[in-house]
């Protein structure tokens, strides 16, 4: 092991394979290959301790923890006797718990020279020579994921600003090196392999344009076995025809779309859009140059809201934004799933992004894998009320700003006419934040389901009061819009005399229109109007197994898992995916990914609506009843949208004590994320069944809902049926929690005199069960600071300390110092856990 000499300094490159040297003549340091991960991961996360526990998990995941915290010794060991001596200090600062790397030592770090210089726009050159690869290549590690996506991104950022820049001087050649350069690190950004056409054909090199053409085309062919994207193949023509290539987005951009409608084959193009999409590509450009703002797109059912967010997204994708998309489902499953669909779908980008440790920490109680992705996570303390749900909705906010800081972010969420209050409170202080950012919000919902009192007109109201929305409002096509089609869908060509009958017959809906179009390849010219009806026909058509899938899938929701539809059905999972198949052939389910866990969806809620209408009620009954006991066998541990679904599947089962408990469960969750009206609804749909053994539990959680939120009124007739209960039974402790509950209702309300009286009652009652001196003393304690009596509040306090050290139960000593967000400090379970027989 080598002394570093005075001014000397430790060299590190982690891009590309990991190289260490140190001294002037940059001496190699040879340090155990086995360790590289180590040395990694405590220099990419040098700015805070690495708790052990994290570490070790990271770097050996399949190890039990023993085994690999024993690794992480060794390793750690290797480490520091490889490492040269470093005079009067050490590389890493250790004790029991974390390690952190010294911050004061002499070292020189390739990542962090270049997170310096590639925020400064005059260093741009610096930060990408110091690009040698991806970060630790050869490596491997999922905590890398992350840092490598991170790196990535922002050296193609640099990479495009300095191609711009390059461009709009004139200077041909170091534009087309930074061009290559970004398709070295990304071969398929075919936005980029567009502007390097164009700047060929600007140079005055039209053949060498066409010829940078050709070489991307053959190897897409080649290697990915596709054809070029119909935008690069208009631009080919465009040179081709020696057409001047201008910059002019919105008419370009609507122009491409028009053909790749057509190229893509779909069965109606996109149509009879021009004036709303020009106005979406006008907004677009405002917000990708830091004005951001929020645009609602509202229709009828079925009138191409999705469509028109499709046709954004791919020109946004093209000009090198980056999109995030989320949907609402009816009823919406989790508080926020909009946002929360949107941001798991960029999960390692989240994961990567440059924040405070405090907001993952937030974000963590939407997106618990955040969790595994962060060594630096850890929970919050809990906040009182609305402090809690604001800190959730800056978490937010701060994680798509920094998403966008290194290319503008377009949000696109579905069908937020299903969403809850919570969620729309989420969207107002988001569309607040993003107006001087590089942030445009795009959110499409149903009129018909938005009358006045919906929270989606307040939320209008509040942000067109400040000039922060904009609308758009699609209408019926109109005939002449469908002039085009018998030269554009090969259905029609035969039967142009068809066009007015299909205008009349869907009413301009395009939806209705598209499925009309399908129905005439299958020759049935007598497809009725309604889609319904329609979709009925179609099912009639299907095989017997593709139909039961559509009756497995419309029962589990508007989209659906393929292992829960295995599991229902015992069939292999060929059959499975033939059967879907056959169902995306005839457009009534596609595929959505894996948002959150469902790989597939019906192609339109109104698909997916008409298809549960074709169930026969005992079907129904009995399959809700299998898809609950799948559920709750995938699912151990069940939480948010999942647990929800359960309470539904068991309801509409007629399992009404199961149901009762997962709604109980629901709203737990719910109360966690701040979303209390979400969480208060699933306890009155929960009270609602005929399920008396969960009548008390869910009682008791909503009358403490209705304290937190302070509706005075659903809290005393909740607490007035507990007392009715407490009175009929011998529960000593029911008893006490009633007493308990009523007292703190009282000071709540200002009733000081019966306040004390209940107190009073309640120390008699005490006097038999010494579990509950500590929530006596801590409320009396409340009561004589109200009353301003100081040496009785005093002495009181003393009392409960005391009852709490003597019980030793430390999590109910914190539990009544800082109420629970479920329970808002009402100790229903202070004697013992109230569950259910």
């Amino acid at each position: 092991m080598k002394n570093v000499s005075s001014g000397s300094v430790l060299r590190v490159s982690l891009f590309g394979r990991v190289r260490i040297e140190v001294g002037r003549a940059r001496t190699p340091v040879a340090v155990p290959n086995r360790t590289l991960p180590m040395l990694a991961y405590l220099l990419l996360h040098r700015a805070g301790a690495t708790d052990r526990r994290l570490l070790s998990a990271a770097l050996w995941p399949d190890d039990d923890e023993a085994s690999a915290r024993t690794r992480l010794r060794s390793n750690l060991h290797a480490l520091v006797h490889a490492l040269p001596a470093l005079p009067g200090a050490s590389w890493l600062s250790r004790d029991a718990d974390s390690i952190r790397w010294n911050a004061g030592a002499p070292l020189w770090l390739d990542v962090a020279e270049f997170a310096v210089s590639s925020r400064d726009p005059q260093r741009l050159e610096e930060a990408i020579a110091l690009y040698a690869g991806e970060v630790a290549e050869g490596l491997d590690g999922e905590w890398l994921t992350g840092e490598r996506e991170r790196y990535r991104q922002a050296v193609l950022t640099a990479l495009e600003t300095l191609m711009v820049r390059h461009r709009e001087r004139r200077e041909f050649a170091p534009a087309f090196a930074a061009a290559r350069r970004l398709l070295d690190i990304d071969p398929w950004r075919e936005d980029v392999v567009r502007r390097l056409i164009s700047m060929r054909y600007e140079s005055g090199d039209g053949a060498g344009a066409l010829a940078e053409f050709e070489a991307f085309a053959r190897r897409l062919r080649e290697e990915m076995g596709t054809d070029p994207m119909p935008e690069t193949l208009a631009l080919r023509e465009r040179l081709a025809r020696g057409v001047a290539v201008q910059d002019a987005p919105a008419l370009v951009a609507f122009d491409a779309v028009r053909v790749s409608s057509a190229e893509r084959g779909e069965p109606l193009p996109f149509i009879g859009r021009q004036q709303e999409f020009r106005a979406l590509v006008e907004r677009w450009s405002r917000a990708a140059q830091g004005h951001g703002g929020t645009v609602l797109i509202g229709g009828e059912a079925g009138i191409g809201k999705t469509r028109l967010t499709n046709e954004l997204e791919r020109h946004v994708e093209d000009s090198g934004g980056r999109v995030l998309r989320g949907s609402t489902s009816f009823p919406e499953a989790i508080p926020y799933q909009s946002l929360v669909e949107a941001l798991r779908g960029a999960l390692p980008l989240v994961a990567a992004a440059d924040l405070p440790a405090v907001w993952f920490g937030a974000l963590g109680a939407l997106l618990p894998e955040l969790r595994e992705r962060r060594a630096d996570w850890a929970p919050l303390a809990a906040l009182e009320g609305e402090r809690e749900r604001q800190r959730l909705f800056e978490a937010i906010v701060r994680a798509l700003l920094a998403l966008a800081g290194p290319r503008p972010l377009l949000l696109i969420l579905e069908d937020v006419h299903w969403a809850n209050e919570a969620t729309f409170a989420a969207l107002l202080s988001l569309g607040r934040r993003v107006a001087l950012a590089p942030v445009l919000v795009v959110a499409t919902h149903r009129d018909e389901e938005t009358p006045r009192a919906h929270p989606l007109r307040r939320l209008r109201r509040e942000l067109q009061a400040q000039g922060l929305v904009d609308s758009v409002a699609p209408q019926p096509l109109l005939l002449e819009d469908l002039s085009t089609l018998p030269s554009r869908v090969p259905a029609l060509r035969d039967r142009v005399g068809s066009i007015r009958s299909l205008h009349a017959r869907s009413g301009g809906n395009p939806l209705f229109l598209t499925h009309l179009i399908q129905s005439l390849t299958d020759d049935d010219d007598s497809v009725p109007q309604p889609l319904r009806r329609l979709v009925a026909a179609l099912l009639e058509r299907l095989t017997e197994r593709a139909r039961t899938i559509v009756e497995i899938g419309a029962l589990i929701g508007q989209q659906f898992s393929i292992e829960v539809v295995r599991e229902v059905t015992g069939w292999g999972e060929v059959v499975v995916l033939n059967a879907l198949d056959e169902l995306i052939e005839r457009r009534l389910v596609r595929e959505v990914g894996a948002s959150r866990g469902f790989e597939y969806g019906f192609t339109h809620q109104l698909v997916h609506a008409a298809a549960l209408e074709t169930i026969p009620a005992l079907l129904a009954q009995r399959r809700h009843r299998q898809i609950a006991l799948v559920l709750e066998k995938l699912y151990l541990e069940p939480r948010g949208e999942v647990v929800s679904a359960l309470a539904r599947h068991h309801e509409l089962a007629t399992d009404f004590d199961a149901a009762a408990r997962r709604y109980l469960d629901a709203a737990q969750c719910a109360a966690g994320l701040g979303a209390t009206d979400e969480a208060l609804a699933h306890l009155t749909r929960g009270l609602g069944l005929p399920a008396p053994a969960w009548r008390l539990p869910l009682l008791c959680e909503r009358e403490s809902l209705y304290a937190r939120s302070g509706d005075r009124s659903g809290q005393r007739a909740d607490l007035n049926e507990l007392a009715s209960i407490a009175a009929d039974g011998d529960d000593e402790d029911l008893k006490c929690d009633v007493l308990y509950r009523r007292a703190q209702f009282a000071g709540a309300t200002g009733a000081r005199d019966e306040q004390g009286a209940l107190l009073a009652e309640l120390r008699r009652r005490v006097a038999g069960l010494p579990r509950w001196e500590p929530a006596l003393f801590y409320a009396e304690a409340l009561h004589f600071e109200r009353l301003g009596l100081f040496d009785e509040t005093k002495h009181a306090a003393e009392r409960a300390i005391a009852a709490f050290d003597a019980t030793k139960d430390r999590n109910r000593q914190v539990e009544f110092a800082v109420p629970r967000s479920a329970n808002s400090g009402a100790p229903w379970n202070a004697g013992r856990e109230r569950t259910a027989p």
